[in-house]
């Protein structure tokens, strides 16, 4: 054999054992991290779960819900998952979820991809800590709060009317008795416009084009987001993650866009002096730079306009395929608004079984479907059903899709009934296990804004149409950051007589 022969034969050998060594190395090392988190979480109940994969061998995993139900039944309120090498402690249990929710110092926000959170929401409310997110959050719900959207209501209530009569010429001109839909970009229009009129001042129902550019970003964001930040398992490709970080440049630019006309606008002298009639005046008002208040409304933006615009799919969809409901419903927003009434915010209020069918609509489509939280330290939680100690540096998941149809709390807890919610309000609370935006200091801060619109809506909705259920379709659902539909909501559509 010649010499140059044996020196490749060498050199072969040589990555042979490279490679043999990596691979012994790797397996050495996730095989002591194994080990270390399943000591770590052995007081804990868990499925059967490999090195390295952890549970994600077994394909149900990736029906997520169905996979946590099916454990929830067969280990309790409380067990340990392993998604790959991430194992995190899943809890349905009300006192342990107040308790990790609550308590921020104890549990901070867990962050698969720091660098792709700060990418896609800056240092808005999504990402901020300590007395920078309190602070943040103070100010914002000072404008969110319901004193200060009824000033918005009216323009609210128009702007919902005249979105039907669009709907009504667009759609609708078939001389069939029912036109069958999807929904989705209907209200997804309708909610960006509805956050935009009631923050900023404007909406772009003179620029469709843009308008409905900006709903299919929103939703590209919330879908990546929620999968990269919440749930390793589901990491998505650098092309996925590259289209949400496009996209959400294009929805910066458009927030920043809006920013510089309202400090420029010539209405107000001098043009730096902006009243605080909504949001974005409130927070030029208090001398936030354009980078802080796009930060700070895109935060918004993303984490409201898609999630209201699909909790609204769902909540038609329900309306639709329960026809006694809806009519029970039509039947209160006449009583309150009449034909052609104005939907206030004091007749809005007075609409409670409108109330109860939106609560119920929560339960059943919670619009963020989980969260996670990581343990600073050693914590002892003690209460009603639990005594646990949850050790330093584990992930805690919230999987409140499953809290809101835990069936130890809700009798039948897959049926749509808003009776429930009706004269109980003492039950409608995260202490009887209801957690429809989450809770404490991260709870959602527009969710004042969220119902007013989805009931002001419903109520110009039911007054000029009827919703029945499309034969044909059945939802899928998916989640990221909002919990949406992957194959849109469709139902059959009919104008009323007025």
């Amino acid at each position: 054999m010649s010499a140059t022969s044996l020196s490749e034969t060498s050199a072969l050998t040589y990555v042979f054992l490279g490679l043999v060594l990596l691979f012994v190395t790797a397996a050495a090392y996730y095989m002591q991290l194994y080990l270390s988190q399943f000591w770590m979480l052995r007081h804990f109940r868990s499925a059967f779960s490999l090195p390295l994969i952890g549970n994600c061998f077994n394909p149900e995993v990736f029906s997520f819900f169905k996979f946590l139900s099916r454990l929830r039944k067969e280990l309790g309120k409380t067990f340990v998952i392993y998604l790959f090498t991430n194992p995190y402690i899943v809890t349905v249990e009300p006192n342990i979820i107040r308790r990790v929710l609550a308590d921020s110092k104890s549990f901070t926000q867990v962050s698969s991809d720091k660098e792709l959170d700060s990418s896609l929401f800056g240092e808005g409310l999504l990402n901020s800590t300590g007395s920078n997110h309190s602070g943040t959050k103070a100010m914002l719900m000072k404008y969110l709060s319901l004193p200060k959207l009824a000033a918005s209501a009216t323009a609210l209530s128009q702007l919902c009317a005249e979105a039907v009569d669009e709907l009504i010429s667009r759609d609708l001109t078939s001389t069939d008795s029912s036109t069958i839909l999807n929904v989705d970009q209907f209200l997804s229009s309708i909610s960006l416009r509805a956050f935009l009129r009631c923050t900023c001042g404007v909406d772009f129902r003179g620029d469709l084009q843009r308008e409905t550019e900006i709903c299919s970003l929103l939703a590209t964001i919330g879908q990546t987001a929620g999968k990269v930040d919440r749930l390793p398992v589901f990491r998505l490709s650098s092309s996925s993650t590259k289209l949400a970080i496009d996209s959400t440049k294009t929805v910066r630019e458009t927030l920043l866009a809006l920013v510089c006309l309202r400090r420029n606008d010539g209405l107000f002298s001098p043009p730096t002096v902006v009243p605080e009639a909504d949001l974005l005046g409130g927070m030029i008002a208090n001398n936030m730079d354009d980078e802080e208040i796009v930060n700070c409304l895109f935060s918004l933006l993303a984490a409201a306009v898609h999630t209201t615009s699909v909790f609204s799919s769902f909540l038609l969809l329900l309306i639709a395929e329960n026809v006694s409901v809806q009519d029970r419903l039509r039947q209160e927003v006449y009583m309150h608004l009449g034909i052609d009434g104005e939907a206030t915010v004091d007749r809005i209020a007075g609409m409670k079984y409108m109330a109860a069918v939106v609560q119920e609509g929560l339960r059943l489509y919670t619009p963020v479907p989980y969260v996670t939280r990581r343990a600073t330290g050693p914590v002892h939680i003690k209460g009603q059903g639990c005594d646990i100690t949850i050790p330093a540096g584990a992930d805690v998941l919230v999987p409140l899709y499953l809290v809101n149809r835990d069936p130890s709390v809700w009798q039948s807890p897959s049926k749509f009934d808003p009776s429930r919610f009706q004269g109980k309000t003492g039950f409608v609370s995260a202490r009887s296990g209801f957690f429809p935006f989450g809770y404490g200091s991260r709870a959602c801060p527009g969710n004042i804004l969220a119902q007013l619109e989805i009931a002001t809506l419903l109520s110009h909705l039911l007054r000029r149409l009827a919703f029945r259920p499309d034969p044909s379709f059945k939802v899928s659902l998916k989640a990221g950051m909002t919990l949406a539909p992957s194959n849109g909501v469709r139902v059959s559509v009919e104008k009323l007589s007025l």
